[in-house]
């Protein structure tokens, strides 16, 4: 009986695989187009739903209330993504993409960490210089 169990081969249990997330599965490409593209969409939608309300940042933002109800909580709720969401999410989703891809080479895994920046930079300092105000 002992011989029965040493001739047969050990068991291998195999471990369940995990399927690759969507972000290890991203081209470096597209993540260096969706980095950006965070920081502006909520550019865009705001931009749209303050033409389309006819409300005026100025007006909303420093106090003189000639806007209707209506028009200052579209500021208000417009206010939120451009300031605090779309810069974090942004540079979240940029480091979370470089932590996660150690295929890539250096240089490929920081690349939309480099274009967020380099759009940041853009919106703050090339904007004023042509007569926005940030």
């Amino acid at each position: 009986m002992e011989q029965e169990s040493s001739n047969q081969a050990p068991q291998v249990i195999q471990q369940p695989t995990r399927p690759p997330r969507a972000i290890q599965r991203l081209p470096w490409k597209l993540a260096a187009i969706i980095s950006p593209a965070v920081l502006f969409v909520p550019i865009l939608i705001a931009i749209f739903l303050i033409q389309v309300t006819g409300a005026s940042l100025l007006d909303g933002l420093f106090g003189i209330y000639t806007n209707t109800p209506f028009q200052n909580f579209v500021l208000n709720w417009v206010s939120f993504p451009l300031l605090l969401a779309a810069p974090v999410v942004s540079i979240w989703f940029s480091i979370f993409f470089a932590s996660e891809r150690a295929d890539l080479s250096l240089g490929r895994r920081f690349l939309p960490i480099i274009t967020t920046i380099v759009i940041v930079f853009l919106l703050v300092y090339l904007l004023p210089s042509l007569g926005f105000q940030i």
